[in-house]
This record gives C-alpha cells, sequence and structure tokens, in this order.
C-alpha cells in the first residue's frame, strides 16, 4: 500500500475516535502500524522505508506532504502524488483492521513526543545510524517482542 493511502487511512481512523494528529504522531502511528504489521503477517503493508531521524522513524515522503502543520494537528487529508485523497475500506481486510484498532487502542492517546521517545527504544532504532534507512526485516524482528500496551 502506498504511504500516503496509509497515512490518510490512519487519520480518517483516528479522527472517528476523536483523537487529534500532529506530524509527529502520524509518523509515529505508521511506525507502530508497520510493526505490527511486519509482526502479524498481515498483507497489508507499506511499500515505503522509515529513516532513522531525530524523533524517531519518519517516511520522508510523509514528511514532506505534512511539514506544512510543524506541531499542529492535521485538518484535512492529503493527495500526496495522487489525484485524490485515497483512503483504503479497512473492512475489507478483517485482519488489518484489527491492527489498525489495536494499535489506535494502544498508542493513539500518548502524546506525540512520547511515542518518539518510545521508539528509541526499538533495536531498529538503535541498530541504525542518523538517516539511514531502517530496514522492513529489522523493524520486524523489533515487534517479534513487542506487544500492544494498554
Amino acid at each position: 500500500m502506498q504511504a500516503i493511502v496509509m497515512a490518510n487511512t490512519i487519520l480518517k481512523t483516528m479522527w472517528l475516535n476523536n483523537i487529534d494528529v500532529t506530524p509527529l504522531k502520524l509518523q509515529k502511528m505508521l511506525y507502530y502500524i508497520q510493526g505490527f504489521c511486519l509482526k502479524e503477517n498481515c498483507k497489508i503493508s507499506m511499500d515505503a522505508d522509515f529513516e532513522k531521524w531525530h524523533h524517531g522513524p519518519v517516511i520522508k515522503d510523509i514528511y514532506e506532504i505534512f511539514k506544512k502543520y510543524a506541531s499542529n494537528n492535521i485538518e484535512e487529508l492529503e493527495e500526496g502524488n495522487l489525484n485524490k485523497a485515497y483512503t483504503f475500506d479497512i473492512k475489507t481486510n478483517p485482519h488489518f483492521q484489527k491492527i489498525l484498532e489495536n494499535v489506535i487502542g494502544a498508542y493513539g492517546k500518548i502524546e506525540a513526543l512520547v511515542l518518539s521517545h518510545m521508539t528509541h527504544e526499538h533495536e531498529a532504532w538503535k541498530k541504525v545510524k542518523d538517516g539511514e534507512i531502517i530496514k522492513k526485516a529489522l523493524i520486524k524482528t523489533t515487534f517479534q517482542n513487542l506487544d500492544y500496551i494498554y
């Protein structure tokens, strides 16, 4: 799945749950959803890679799209390089829907900077240098030892 479609799907779902989302929080939610999708061998995962940045894992293209909001809440879905702001119908894949709902339930109300600090404790964060791509295999290995927190 394209990262912008995943980002829009996360935004839409979080807004339905009355949760505000900043660009930083969106990046962390993308990371946690990708991690649990890889751990649970979900057929839905993103085609984009995360890079190690100061505030945690970041998908650069998503950063570029939403940076206009700075530390403010995102107000609308974005098109990215598509001609429409697409979302994924989560009801068509119950496995992905469960992961998305679990991640939002576990991490959605945690402040963005706290989520950022939490990612700094992950093996996937510790094993790469600043600016490097965090390989999906490393993210999967990291999440093998994580459970949803509530």
